[in-house]
């Protein structure tokens, strides 16, 4: 089942980076492990609040439920859904997301479609019948869904991806997984994108039964010369939506790839995943250390696309996203955005705070913040990070030294 998001692929030199890992069994139970998600906490609650509207459906009260900006909202005309059939440029899926959960909707398909990230599994995949009943019911649907997602695409796990899929002419077509180093010129075939980019050129806004001359697919902030905008929750496809999600799509699969392929090798030797004294083989330790570079390359924004002009959406997730963050003395976040140079401000992924995160075994974790404590205290590793000049990282140390818990000792 092709859902919602979709995964980005980052080669960073595994030899186990397309390997499909036994996740259905011991130590991860995939299919059976008890759920800690935004649907399972949601379940537990006695009256859920979910309300069901003409036209919409469960979406306006799912998204309040779960906890999810309606503007987050970004659209796809491409049909890479089960319910492909719906998907059209003139009737695309709108997507929803916060850290954890995504929502897919698109107007009058039998089914609201959910991905809830687990602190430990990953994404489980649900759906919920859009038809009024008493007791609306979120039901998980793996089966289908993992044939998409848990291949080359994911590495090889539960996972998540962007597309882009754009015309090469004469009736061939180039797929692009997208993740924040993929060139804004390669992103957003067969998505709807509003807001200024300056002279960057991207893929959107380019659906095949529409003649589009020129740059007319460019810097757009009016979705109705493409179709009615009426039915969904807002007129808007916010590219800075679009360039968050492509980011944290990509960051939450390196870490269930990491948790998954270390917790596999560690049960395989007996060893306790909380143990910080354990001695690991060769083998385990090279893992480890392979997991702690990419994870590490990847949230500090390695290889970042270049922007080529200021960026700026037309919707008031910006806002939104950044008042979320967590700030440290002086006012600053990781969650500020810079979109003159780069995506972030201070360019550490957010996700350093997530219960994903937070769920490494001890090793990885470990090695991640000594690889991180490395390249913001000395030039030791500064061939992977010439993008870093000092000042960044003297911003993102003090940034996390006043607002990460756990911190190490010698972080102090």
């Amino acid at each position: 089942m092709k859902y919602i998001v979709v995964a980005l692929i980052m080669a960073f030199s595994s030899a186990f980076a397309n390997e499909s890992l036994r996740f259905e069994y011991a130590p991860i139970f995939y299919h059976s492990r008890s759920l800690s998600n935004s649907i399972s906490a949601l379940a537990a609650l006695e009256n859920a609040p979910l309300e069901f509207e003409p036209g919409q459906g469960y979406l306006k009260s799912a998204l309040k439920a779960l906890h999810v900006s309606p503007e987050s909202q970004v659209l796809v005309f491409k049909s890479t859904s089960f319910q492909k059939d719906r998907i059209a440029p003139k009737t695309p899926r709108a997507i929803y997301f916060n850290d954890t959960t995504f929502v897919g909707w698109i107007p009058g398909a039998d089914y609201l479609e959910v991905i809830s990230v687990d602190p430990f599994l990953g994404p489980i995949f649900y759906t919920l019948k859009q038809e009024p009943t008493l007791a609306p019911q979120f039901d998980r649907n793996n089966k289908d869904c993992l044939d998409c997602h848990s291949g080359a695409a994911t590495q090889g796990v539960p996972g998540l991806f962007v597309r882009s899929i754009f015309s090469k002419g004469e009736g061939r077509y180039k797929t692009v997984n997208v993740y924040h180093q993929t060139p804004l010129s390669d992103r957003w075939g067969g998505w709807y994108v509003t807001g200024k980019h300056g002279r960057s050129t991207h893929k959107g806004n380019l659906p095949e039964d529409q003649d589009i001359q020129g740059d007319e697919h460019l810097n757009v902030v009016d979705l109705n010369p493409f179709f009615d905008t009426d039915p969904y929750l807002n007129p808007h496809s916010d590219l800075m939506a679009l360039m968050v999600l492509e980011h944290q799509c990509h960051m939450l699969n390196l870490i269930i790839r990491a948790n998954y392929r270390v917790r596999l090798l560690l049960n395989d030797h007996q060893i306790d995943p909380l143990d910080p004294t354990a001695t690991l083989p060769k083998k385990l330790a090279s893992e480890v250390t392979r997991h702690a570079a990419a994870l590490t390359r990847y949230m500090l924004f390695t290889k970042e696309a270049a922007l080529n002009g200021a960026l700026s959406g037309t919707s008031k997730f910006a806002q939104d996203f950044s008042d979320q963050g967590i700030r440290d003395e002086q006012g600053r976040s990781l969650r500020d955005f810079d979109g003159t140079q780069r995506l972030f401000k201070y360019p550490c992924s957010y996700l350093i705070y997530s219960e994903n995160f937070n769920m490494l075994p001890f090793v990885v974790k470990q090695a991640v913040m000594k690889r991180l404590h490395t390249v913001l205290t000395t030039n030791e590793l500064d061939e992977d990070f010439p993008h870093l000049s000092a000042e960044d990282k003297k911003a993102i140390y003090k940034i996390l030294e006043g607002t990460l818990p756990g911190l190490p000792g010698y972080w102090k």
